[in-house]
């Protein structure tokens, strides 16, 4: 079972693949199965280019194992691993071809540093850093395993209770459902360029209604703040590059993403918000409400389109539209296809 046992947002500096970053989460991340334990410490750099967006990217990840090791979560262990997490995470900062991420194709990386001293958001987990005059310290506690009831209120479950009923694996209260939409997002700003972002955490509501759940510092959703719509469009296999690079790119920061994606645009007829034509199916959507406490977008559902080129005697054709779904377990991408029944119908028999 994969967890962070400490994870926090600190201030930083970086440039990856030319792009400029002012923001780090840093993690110890423990990986326990059969017997074995494993820890990691990791860092990501990511733009944060409004105070409010703290979407993580990956194209600046780092990342370096620190034990692994027969045996189980020990608070004595994990304590210990922190006293030297700073230098170990500046390490790898000041590295950036060590990047798994790393392009040396002439984009410009330079070396990335933490401010340890600015943190953005308190720490999470099951630690906290020591402070920074006592990181040489020796460390307390004991060898005890960390204590399941503690672990279970949070999400988390110690190795003897990982397994449930007949090998069911405990994940823990995560937002893991499968599969996930990719939905990806258009809208035109205040001067009818569009802008487009991915988004997972979304679904019908209401008969012509969509909720999503999106970060308030998005430029898609500044867009439609001003415009009063957007369109939500199915990614498919086809251009699955262009979906993807939509929702690890920012158009706070990158003016032309939405041509950079490979994406054209037809502005809706229904609303004032960009169709985009590489994609076959197109929800047209206006804004009913957007709550920037819980990050709620709702929207009415004003008409839904698609290209003829995905029709088959007028109706849509799954294996002309190759949609795709998400898996966040893995995080990958799925062609979904294969008919198995009848919506309605193949239950009849067990009536």
């Amino acid at each position: 079972m994969v967890l962070n046992v400490f994870e926090q947002f600190y201030s930083a500096e970086m440039t990856a693949n030319g792009r400029p970053r002012h923001a780090a989460l840093v993690m110890l991340i423990s990986d326990s199965e059969e017997g074995r334990i494993r820890y990691e410490a990791a860092v990501t750099f990511f733009p944060y280019d409004d105070p409010e967006d703290f979407a993580v990217s990956y194209d600046a990840y780092f990342s370096k194992v620190l034990y692994d090791e027969p045996g189980k979560r020990s608070k004595k262990r994990e304590t210990e691993l922190l006293l030297d997490f700073r230098r170990i995470i500046d390490e790898m900062a000041e590295r950036p071809e060590n990047s798994p991420n790393f392009a040396d194709n002439g984009t410009l990386w330079t070396p990335g540093k933490v401010f340890w001293d600015k943190p953005l958001r308190p720490a999470r987990g099951d630690h906290e850093l020591p402070p920074l005059s006592e990181e040489n310290k020796a460390a307390g506690g004991d060898n005890e395993p960390v204590e399941a009831d503690a672990a279970a209120e949070s999400g988390r479950l110690s190795d003897n209770k990982e397994k449930i009923g007949m090998g069911r694996k405990n994940f823990g209260a995560k937002p893991l459902s499968i599969p996930q939409p990719v939905w990806i997002i258009a809208t035109y700003d205040e001067n009818g360029v569009p802008d487009a972002m991915n988004a997972a955490w979304g679904g019908i509501s209401e008969e012509n209604e969509v909720s999503v759940c999106l970060s308030v510092g998005h430029k898609t959703c500044k867009n439609f703040e001003k415009t009063g719509a957007f369109t939500i469009s199915m990614a498919d296999a086809e251009h699955i590059a262009g979906c993807d690079y939509v929702g690890i790119s920012s158009g706070n920061q990158t003016p032309d993403k939405f041509a950079r994606a490979g994406f054209t645009a037809t502005k809706s007829a229904f609303v004032n918000a960009p169709v985009i034509n590489e994609l076959a199916v197109c929800l047209e959507c206006r804004v009913k409400e957007f709550s920037h406490e819980t990050c709620i977008l709702k929207g009415e559902i004003v008409n839904v389109s698609v290209s003829d080129l995905a029709l088959t005697e007028g109706k849509v054709d799954l294996a002309k539209v190759k949609p795709v779904c998400f898996d966040p377990f893995n995080n990958a991408y799925h062609v979904i296809g294969e008919k198995v029944g009848d919506a309605f119908g193949a239950g009849k028999a067990l009536l």
